[in-house]
Formats: C-alpha cells, structure tokens, sequence
C-alpha cells in the first residue's frame, strides 16, 4: 500500500527514528563499563570501556589525534606504563577498518557468538573470526592486556578459548605474546607498524620470523626484505648484541620444532611492564621499566660503509643519489607545488623519503596530511619561506655554507642592493660567530689539557668529548624544540630530548634569556662541568651558541630520577635493597668526589630525589 505522507514528513519520520535510535543506544541500553568481562548479549558503548582485574590494561575506543575515525584499542593504564608519555594503544582491533561516526558498541553476538563493533543504524565490523555456533560465550581483558573469547560451561566456568588478541598483534608485542610462524597451521605472529604516529592502519614496515622457515627474524618493508635478526645462537641473534645488555631484565625464549619457530620474552621480577613495538620510521622500540632503547636504522643512501648489522639490501637509488644525503626538517610556507602521490598508496613519511630519494630533481619532500600521511615532492621550482606553520617539510642538505632556500627567501624579499647589505651584515655576524666558537672551543681544549695534568683522581676528559654544536643541529634533534621533546623546565630554562642523525640520545639545557647570563659567565660554567669528569656526574658533551641562544648538551639518561620511582607505590617496589644500595653508593662517590677530590671544589646544596638520575645498570 502506497503510502499518504508526503516525502518530507517521512524524511522527518526517518530522522526521529535515527536520533531515537543514538539515544537509545548511548543512554538507555545497559552496558557493562569498569568490568573485565562482557557476556554474549551485553554491551558497550563508546563512552564505556572494559577494565582488567588488577586495572593494568583497560579496553576502549579511541579517536587517534585529530582524527574524527574511531577505532577499539587496549591501553596501559597511566599507572602501569613504563614511560608517562607513551599514550599509544598497545592493540588495535579494526586499524584498517574505522568507524565513521561516533554512535557505536561492542557486543558479544548473540546469534553467533562472535565480537562486532556496530555503528550507525546497520554498519558492523567483525573481530573475532568464526567460531562454532555457541550461545554461552564471555570477552574478557585479562592483566597481562590479551583479550580473549571463552566459550563458557553452563555452570559459568570456562571450557576453552576460542579466540584471543595475542594472536592477531598490531604494531606491539608484550610479554607473553609470539612472534614467529606456526607451520602446521600457516598462521603468523608478526608485528606491522602505524602508517604514522597518528594513523593506525598497517603500514610499511612488518616484523615477524623467517618465512623460509630459518631461526631468524626478518623486517620487512613493503614485502621486500630489508633487515634480519641474523640466526638464533643459544640465547640471542646474530645481529642482535645490544640485547646482550638487557638479559638482567628479560627472559627471552627461542622456541623452534617442526610445528612452529617463534621468539617470546618476559620480564624478570614481578613488574609486567614492557613492550617491543615496530615503529613508522623501520626501527624496533623496546621498552621496559628499566630501560628504553631502540635499533640502528638500515641507512638511505648507495654507500655505507660498513652498513649496520642486518641490513640485506640496500633501497635502490640512482647514480645521482651516490653521495651520503642528508634531509632537515624545517618549518614554513612553500609557494608553488609539487608532485603528490596518489592517496590510496597508504604512503608514511619514510615512503616519501625513498620516493624522493628516487628522483634526482627532488630537493624537498612532506607529508600530504596533518596526521602524517601521503606524500609530495618538491623540486627546485619553488619558494620556502622559514615562517611558523604547521607543516614540516624537509629539505636536501647540500653541506654548504649558504642554502639555497635562504637565497629563495631574500632574493624575494628586495633588490640586489638589498641583498648585499643583507649578506654583508650575515657575514659579519656568522665570523664574529664563528670567532667566538673557536675562542670557546680553545679554551676548552686548554683547561683539558690543565685537567690532566693536575687532577688527583683522573678526572681527565678527552677534548673530542667537548663539541660545539650548531643550532640547525640541536633544532633537527630536538623537532623544534618540540613540547613533545620537553623534559622538564627549571629556572635556568627548558630541558629538551634530542636525537642526532647518528642515533645518539641527547639532553639538550636551553638557558633562558632572561638569565641574564653573559657570554663570558656562559664559557666560564661550560670550563667548570668540563673540568668535573666522573663516573656518577652526568657528562657534558658540549655546548652552541647563536645570537641569543645558549645551549649545553649532555648525555642523555633514559631511567628517568630517583623520585619518579621512590614515591609511586608501583615502581617503588623495582627498587630492591640491593638497587638501592647501589644508588646510594652512587650518590655518595659523587658528592665524595665534589667536596673532596674534584680540582674545583664543589659544594652541592640542592641534593634531593629529582636531581638523582638513574643510569643503565652494567
């Protein structure tokens, strides 16, 4: 029958039914939030989230960055997570397959017994695969963060497992899950990286065991290989030494037989903290609570040598790329455009590089989006201008003096009289500069040397230890001094994270300009930490200076202080008696080695928790 309502009063009709519908589904349906367990028929919703027994790891959907997908993720609680800082899913159930809007649940089917997230009005997307048709099943987040799917007796007990997230890992594997190949039943346990640190959806880079079916692990970067473990020999990887140093804090385990080859690890004591994650950029993130650490990337470029440790091939580049090139990131406006990618190639940054590096006439590549995906490429056809701007594009750095986007910049801003005065001011600020870098670098050298010859506990440093660093340098390490790189602040200004091109970490002290430091008092406290040299003194490893700027770069300590343990009721339980007692033996030598033995005595009268940092235990 033919209905009488015109077509605008059944559009409103439809629309009543739908806003009915997301209220319904977002107030009046009864969920099940702040439990672990979800039961065949219940639901969550979005703005719910499951929570394992002892609340380590917790379900929930998330919305990455400024992202308006939303995806299902399971966290680390704040209290649990090795590094403050880490707010990434450690899995990600529909990375490839998001939400497109925000009315949607979590259910435990109840004609199949399978795990869907639904949306809209009809809109599903299944996670867990098929399983025999059951009407008594439960979805639980257990503490060590696996989800799992358990068929139930009648009486409520579990009979079996039918499915489990530590068998599908994203991009991270935690303690307890495989990474490796099962030969009887094909699956594999391999890890897959975020196409960006804003996009979960698999990208470039895949971690996982041999596919020939040797006792190795292989990355691969799309489908092509790109670095190995090397083999399994007694208890680590060929290729694998740096491992070595965290054997104190990991039992790693190499299983291999007819059925299956895989590597799994745990953490020793009774912290459950840890996670290996395979990142955007091709390296492997390895956290724990004792430590941070990452592997060497392979490099980019026709000739290295000797190249890293498993790295089998290198990228294909052309004869114009032979020389070791080197991209910076800078920030600012381009006029004119370049060559974009298509959207569907799923393209990271790492991607664009390569594309880049491909084409000789590339001098210039970016990200197409904000949240760090798709590319283009620049050639010299364009215009830079060094403004603030959100995008960070990065450019060839030819290793001369002057840039060539520099030139772009000024020879548009006037006339070639302009322009010489311009570049005869430069000059004479860069040599009054440079003087005075050399003057710094000399005296250094200089009180080395004194230090040699008088110290009375061989508090003799090597002068290479001691450089100066360019801005552009400690600006390329620290991402613009990003906030994301801001550890801390005091009163003599920020401290930052840096990361040099040669993979070294770097804690970088920006002074504040309104210290009221000089120049001449600046040199003077670089000469007084330099001729301060000792195993339990953080080590200065140099220094820059720029108009205004006045930096001091130090070793880098990834433990963190003293009180980030000592006054947590969860960590505090890592520091045993005897770590303690090592600190304290620590403490003392230093202050020891201060008040008594040190050229310069120095009397340290800010001694407490935060001013502690905690080393690698050797």
């Amino acid at each position: 029958m033919a209905s009488n309502f015109p077509s605008r009063t059944r559009t409103q009709i439809r629309d009543i039914i739908l806003s009915f519908s997301c209220y319904y589904l977002l107030f009046l349906m009864t969920s099940y939030a702040e439990t672990d367990t979800l039961l065949q028929g219940q639901t969550i919703r979005s703005i719910d989230k499951l929570v394992s027994a002892n609340k380590i790891f917790r379900l929930e959907f998330f919305r990455p960055g400024s992202s308006d997908d939303i995806y299902l993720g399971i966290f680390l609680n704040i209290e649990s997570r090795p590094d403050p800082d880490d707010y990434n899913p450690v899995w990600v159930a529909n990375r490839d397959t998001p939400v497109p809007n925000s009315f949607t649940t979590l259910r435990v089917n109840d004609s199949d017994g399978l795990l869907k997230i639904s949306y809209g009005l009809d809109g599903s997307v299944t996670i867990s695969n098929s399983v025999p048709d059951t009407n008594n099943t439960s979805a639980t987040i257990l503490d060590n963060g696996n989800f799992v799917l358990r068929a139930l007796n009648p009486d409520g007990a579990i009979n079996r497992t039918l499915w489990q997230s530590f068998d599908y890992p994203t991009d991270t594997l935690l303690p307890g899950m495989k990474l490796g190949i099962n030969f009887r039943t094909g699956h594999k346990w391999s890890l897959t990286s975020w196409i960006s640190d804003q996009v979960p959806a698999s990208g470039s880079f895949t971690l996982g065991g041999d596919l020939n079916g040797s006792s190795q692990l292989m990355i691969w970067w799309r489908g092509n290989a790109y670095w190995t473990s090397g083999l399994w020999d007694k208890d680590n990887f060929k290729n694998t030494p740096f491992l070595h140093n965290d054997f104190d804090v990991l039992n790693i385990t190499y299983i291999s037989n007819e059925n299956e080859k895989y590597l799994a690890y745990s953490i020793k004591g009774n912290s459950r903290w840890g996670k290996v994650s395979m990142l955007p950029d091709g390296l492997v993130d390895i956290i724990t609570p004792f430590f941070h650490d990452q592997t060497s990337g392979c490099p980019l470029s026709r000739y290295i040598d000797p190249p890293p440790p498993g790295c089998l091939t290198e990228i294909l580049l052309p004869e114009c790329r032979k020389d070791v090139l080197e991209f910076r990131g800078r920030r600012g406006l381009i006029s004119g455009s370049g060559y974009q990618y298509d959207q569907n190639e799923n393209m990271s940054l790492f991607d664009c590089e390569v594309k880049c590096r491909q084409n000789c006439s590339c001098i210039a590549f970016a990200s197409l989006n904000n949240n760090g995906t798709g590319c283009e490429i620049f050639d010299k056809g364009i215009q830079f201008s060094p403004e603030w701007s959100d995008r960070l594009a990065y450019f060839l750095d030819t290793g001369k003096a002057t840039r060539w986007w520099i030139w772009l910049a000024a020879a548009a801003g006037g006339t070639l009289l302009t322009l010489s005065i311009v570049c005869f001011f430069r000059r004479r600020y860069f040599v009054g500069k440079g003087a005075a870098g050399k003057t710094l670098l000399l005296e250094l050298e200089d009180a080395t040397i004194h230090l040699g010859q008088d110290s009375a506990m061989n508090d003799k440093i090597d002068k290479n230890q001691v450089h100066l660093f360019s801005f552009e340098t400690l600006e390329m390490a620290t991402d613009c001094f990003s906030t994301a790189n801001k550890l801390g602040e005091g009163g003599f200004g920020p401290v930052y994270k840096g990361k040099l091109q040669s993979g070294q970490e770097i804690a970088i002290k920006r002074l504040s300009r309104s210290s009221g430091q000089g120049l001449s008092e600046f040199k003077n406290e670089i000469m007084l930490i330099a001729k301060l040299q000792h195993d339990n003194l953080v080590k200065l490893l140099g220094c820059c200076m720029k108009a205004q700027e006045k930096i001091l770069v130090y070793e880098y300590l990834p433990n963190r202080s003293l009180d980030f343990f000592l006054f947590d009721s969860c960590r505090r339980v890592l520091l045993n008696w005897t770590n303690r007692m090592s600190i304290i033996e620590g403490v003392a030598q230093g202050l020891l080695y201060l008040h008594k033995y040190s050229r310069l005595r120095v009397i340290h009268r800010d001694l407490k928790a935060g001013n502690i940092l905690l080393h690698y235990k050797k």
